[in-house]
C-alpha cells in the first residue's frame, strides 16, 4: 500500500521532485518497507534505485545508498535531474502501480482504498462525496477495531440511509466497502466483515429463533490477528485518502483564488487606463465651449488656449 502510495504521488505530481527521491531513513519508509526482508527489492521492482553519487568529485561513479531515486529522473551523462516527468515515464509509473494493486489484492482479497477511491472518482463522484464516502467506511473500520465483539459493527444493511446516501449510493461504493473487507451476504441486503483468515460465518450475530431465546449457531464476533493487521491498515489507507482529498480540494481553492486575484488585478488595470484615457480633446477652458467639425471645443470661459488653428474668414485666428 505505501508503495502504491508513492506511484501515485508521481502520476498526481510530475513536476515535483522530491518525490522522485526516497531517503533510506525516512520513518515512513523504514517502518513500512525498509525494515522488511524484500522491502528495498520492492522498491526497486517499482523502478526505485540506487543511484551514482554524481558531481565532480572522485566519488561520482560510486552509488549512494542513501536515497533511492526513481529510474530516468537524473541525467546518466551530467548527473542533473530532469524537469518532469515525461507521458511515457508515467505510463511505466502506472503500470507498476496496478501491478502492485493486483498483487495487494491477491494477497487481502479486496481491491486497494486508492484504487477504488480512483476509480469512484473516474465516474463522476465529486471531492466532497468521495470524502464523505471514505470517511464513512473509515467510521465502520474503525468502530470495529474499538468494539471487536460487538456483533453490530460486522454488519452493514445496504438500504440504511446512512449508508445510502454517502456510500451505496455511488458508482464503486460497494467495492469500496469491499476493499475494507467487507462482503455481501444475504442475497445482496447486507454488507459483512470477511475473515482474512477463516470462513464468513452467516450466522454471526443472528437473532434468536428459539422460543426459550437460545440459538445453538449463535457466536460472539471477534478479530483474528491477519483481520485485526488488515483492518488497521485499511484505516491508515483511508486516513490517507482523506488528507489527500483535502489537501486536493485545499490546493483548488488556492489556484481559484489565484485565478481571481489575478483576473480582478487585470480589470483594475484596464479601468485605470480607461479612466486615464482622453477621449475629446477640451480646448477653451472650464466652461465648456463649443465644438468645431473636427470634434475639438473651444472657446471656454476661462482662458485655456487649445493649439489647434481655425480659421476665420481671413485666414486663420490663433489657438
Amino acid at each position: 500500500d505505501t508503495v502504491v502510495h508513492y506511484l501515485e504521488n508521481l502520476n498526481r505530481k510530475p513536476k515535483d521532485a522530491k518525490l522522485w527521491k526516497v531517503a533510506i531513513t525516512n520513518k515512513a519508509y523504514a517502518a513500512r518497507i525498509g525494515r522488511l526482508r524484500g522491502g528495498p527489492e520492492l522498491m526497486h521492482a517499482v523502478g526505485y534505485n540506487y543511484a551514482q553519487r554524481g558531481g565532480k568529485g572522485t566519488d561520482r561513479h560510486e552509488v549512494d545508498r542513501a536515497w533511492l531515486v526513481l529510474d530516468g529522473t537524473v541525467s546518466a551523462t551530467t548527473g542533473t535531474p530532469i524537469s518532469f516527468l515525461t507521458p511515457t515515464m508515467l505510463t511505466v509509473v502506472n503500470e507498476r502501480r496496478e501491478e502492485v494493486e493486483a498483487e495487494v489484492k491477491a494477497i487481502d482479497g479486496a481491491p486497494s482504498v486508492a484504487a477504488t477511491l480512483r476509480a469512484m472518482r473516474l465516474d463522476g463522484a465529486t471531492t466532497s462525496e468521495t470524502r464523505a464516502a471514505a470517511e464513512l467506511v473509515l467510521t465502520y473500520v474503525t468502530n470495529l477495531l474499538l468494539n471487536p465483539k460487538d456483533s453490530r459493527v460486522h454488519r452493514v444493511r445496504v438500504k440504511n440511509p446512512r449508508f445510502q446516501q454517502a456510500v451505496g449510493r455511488l458508482s464503486h461504493g460497494i467495492a469500496l466497502m469491499e476493499s475494507a473487507g467487507f462482503v455481501l451476504v444475504e442475497a445482496g441486503s447486507v454488507l459483512q466483515l470477511r475473515p482474512i483468515n477463516g470462513e464468513l460465518d452467516l450466522d454471526l450475530g443472528t437473532t434468536t429463533t428459539k422460543a426459550d431465546g437460545a440459538n445453538p449457531k449463535f457466536k460472539f464476533p471477534k478479530l483474528d490477528d491477519a483481520t485485526e493487521g488488515f483492518l488497521y491498515r485499511r484505516k491508515a489507507d483511508l486516513e490517507a485518502a482523506i488528507a489527500h482529498v483535502e489537501a486536493e480540494n485545499q490546493a483548488v481553492k488556492a489556484i481559484e483564488a489565484d485565478q481571481g486575484n489575478k483576473l480582478r488585478a487585470v480589470r483594475d488595470r484596464d479601468d485605470a487606463e480607461a479612466m486615464g484615457q482622453g477621449g475629446e480633446h477640451n480646448h477653451g477652458g472650464h466652461g465648456g465651449g463649443r465644438k468645431c467639425a473636427a470634434g475639438h471645443t473651444h472657446g471656454g470661459s476661462r482662458g485655456g488656449g487649445g493649439g489647434h488653428s481655425h480659421g476665420g474668414g481671413g485666414g486663420g485666428g490663433g489657438g
